[in-house]
């Protein structure tokens, strides 16, 4: 896994353990998948051609539902990973 999360201690205090847990196998799940790799590819065809900035916000969306999925199953559970759904 390549990469770093960075999280408050504002946010880490707030938090419950149930859900900082789900907190961090989410972003684990974007980091394992590489996911900024996805946007950037994304964003580089947008400026190649104007049609294909469209896609960006339907990635976007669809990589941070996959990460919720990947939390809910690493941590067992779905409720601390949908919680501000």
């Amino acid at each position: 896994m390549i990469g770093k999360v960075v999280v408050t201690s504002g946010m880490l205090r707030a938090l419950s353990a149930a859900e900082r847990e789900a907190l961090f196998a989410h972003e684990r799940a974007h980091l394992t998948g590489r996911h900024h790799v996805f946007l950037t590819m994304v964003e580089m065809a947008g400026l190649c051609h104007p049609g294909l900035r469209a896609l960006r916000e339907p990635l976007s969306y669809a990589l941070e539902r996959s990460a919720d999925e990947t939390a809910a199953q690493a941590i067992g559970d779905r409720n601390p990973v949908t919680a501000d759904c």
